[in-house]
């Protein structure tokens, strides 16, 4: 069953639009999207944030020999979040293996560059609950989402987008509104192991913060009607 999943950085490379004209990546790490990336769309241009100096030379080091071409496609700097990010650099965001509270504060400390942003991806080190708020403030709503398996652990990718005028959501729109829709059978696992992890939260729900206890107050809910999904596939 898991054989046939994407892993972290497969689903995040999927979720990436082809006609990206340069993604920012913060906290890349490895590097291996951004090489990914400009391995794939030649005209696409990628700049990475970290906050550890270090990171640029472990990259130029270990990666940037295998790019003797592409290379010249991927800008490393070192700051915190879209800070060193200028103006009308960037029309695309990635953030992945940050935790949700960082990844809110990036996003609010670097409002300005959101308004340049055509799409941003994020996938969470856990579960996605604070983040959908805060896209929310911001004008932004979820339109695209994977399962990603990997190391015996399920993780979520989100794709947003701005939001229309006026539109509609549901109850879903807390944990996975474009996977309810799909009827996506591997829901109901990854439910059911964010349930797990926030086993000690959902014993005090009252003294949980307005999103967590929102969040918790639903999730069996949810669980059962994902439910339905991995039992039509005979999961």
């Amino acid at each position: 069953m898991h054989k046939t999943m994407p892993g972290r950085f497969e689903a995040l490379f999927r979720l990436v639009p082809p006609n990206v004209r340069c993604l920012t990546d913060i906290g890349y790490d490895h590097g291996k999207i951004m090489t990914r990336l400009v391995r794939t769309y030649k005209q696409m241009q990628t700049i990475g944030v970290e906050i550890q100096p270090e990171a640029a030379d472990r990259f130029m080091r270990y990666e940037a020999p295998n790019l003797p071409e592409e290379q010249q496609r991927i800008n490393l700097r070192t700051g915190d979040g879209l800070h060193p990010i200028k103006p009308g650099e960037a029309d695309a965001l990635l953030i992945a293996g940050v935790g949700e509270m960082t990844t809110d504060r990036i996003l609010d400390e670097g409002k300005n560059r959101l308004e340049e942003m055509t799409c941003m991806i994020f996938m969470p080190s856990h579960a996605v609950v604070h983040l959908r708020h805060t896209l929310k403030k911001h004008g932004w709503i979820t339109d695209a989402e994977i399962i990603a398996y990997e190391r015996r652990r399920y993780y979520l990718a989100v794709r947003a987008r701005k939001a229309l005028m006026n539109e509609s959501e549901d109850w879903t729109w807390r944990y996975a509104p474009t996977l309810f829709a799909q009827k996506d059978p591997m829901l109901y696992a990854y439910l059911m192991q964010v349930k797990e992890h926030f086993r000690d939260r959902l014993q005090h729900i009252d003294k949980q913060p307005p999103a967590m206890r929102d969040y918790c107050l639903g999730l069996d809910e949810a669980i059962e009607k994902a439910r339905e999904f991995a039992a039509e596939e005979g999961l």
